[in-house]
């Protein structure tokens, strides 16, 4: 009597990498040729079924796999890590730009960082129209899709104006703040009695023009210089005595009239000390000041007088 046996096959499968996910219907003991085998791959939390391959080979791409036993097979369920899309705009257009978005592994660090064009600041990230960010680089870690939005605005910046003497004039100017990039025009207008002189800035003159235009780039204190025309009236030298001459620490100021301010310009025409008095008798501290001639204004209840005086220490 001849006797025979099904062939039999020995089916292993393993997960790759082990901990992407769990395999069922992996035979325990070897199967008779014709078997129906049906095996079951379930990727782990943040992983996505792959592929079953036979060495490099993908034979099936769907997590339940079917087959006849025919062969001893050695499988390997394939998993990868889910994938997120951060996406991330700016507005408004052309303001600035944003580094790090692209895709990312599930439960991995993003880090975005908001860059603003020049003129322009970060002002907070959104996402849905709600703001969930004020600073510009913003770290989360990927677990879904996300599409956020970096908002800008422009700079704004201070112009400020100081006219020297007081009331000697006016000017004509855009109002605070000014965007960034503007390009203005300042221009100086003298009062009755005055001229024009220039336009100073830390002390060193940046314009004799009495329209000044610029563009906009920072926060700036500029000095409207005017000084007193001939024909005004000024105090006569006999009511107003300044003394000691040369002056070293103080300089004394007596007058007949109410004494009401008091400027001392060096002779770059910037202005070094100002002071101001309700009094016919003033006295001002030039301690600091160095070696040297200056100018000096008094304006009074009866007028305004303009001398020089020397410091010598």
């Amino acid at each position: 009597v001849a006797n025979f046996v099904k062939k039999q096959y020995t089916i292993t499968a393993t997960a790759s990498p082990s901990d992407g996910g769990t395999l069922t219907g992996i035979p325990s003991s070897a199967v008779d040729t014709g078997t129906v085998i049906t095996l079951k791959a379930l990727p782990s939390q943040g992983y996505n079924f792959a592929g079953w391959l036979k060495g490099e080979t993908t034979i099936s791409t769907n997590s339940n796999y079917s087959f006849t036993a025919s062969e001893n097979l050695a499988l390997i369920a394939s998993f990868v890590k889910k994938q997120y899309t951060i996406s991330a705009s700016v507005t408004p257009a052309s303001s600035g730009g944003v580094v790090g978005a692209g895709k990312y592994d599930t439960a991995s660090t993003v880090t975005l960082t908001a860059v603003p064009a020049r003129g322009y600041k970060f002002v907070n990230w959104q996402e849905n129209n709600n703001v969930i960010s004020e600073v510009s680089t913003l770290s989360f870690v990927a677990t879904q899709n996300r599409s956020l939005v970096a908002t800008f605005v422009i700079k704004t910046y201070d112009i400020t104006v100081n006219i020297i003497p007081e009331n000697a004039g006016s000017i004509t100017r855009p109002s605070n703040p000014i965007d960034s990039g503007k390009f203005v025009t300042f221009t100086a207008h003298a009062s009755k009695g005055f001229r024009f002189i220039n336009w100073t800035e830390d002390g060193k003159e940046i314009s004799k023009d009495s329209v000044f235009m610029f563009t906009v780039k920072a926060s700036r204190t500029i000095v409207a210089n005017f000084e007193q025309l001939n024909s005004i009236s000024q105090i006569k030298d006999n009511n107003l005595k300044l003394y000691p001459t040369p002056a070293k620490s103080y300089l004394m100021i007596e007058s007949q009239f109410m004494i009401k301010s008091v400027y001392i310009f060096d002779i770059t025409g910037k202005v070094v000390l100002t002071s101001y008095f309700n009094a016919q008798n003033a006295c001002l501290d030039i301690s600091k000041l160095e070696n040297g001639m200056y100018n000096i204004l008094i304006i009074s209840e009866n007028g305004r007088f303009n001398n020089k005086f020397n410091v010598l220490k």
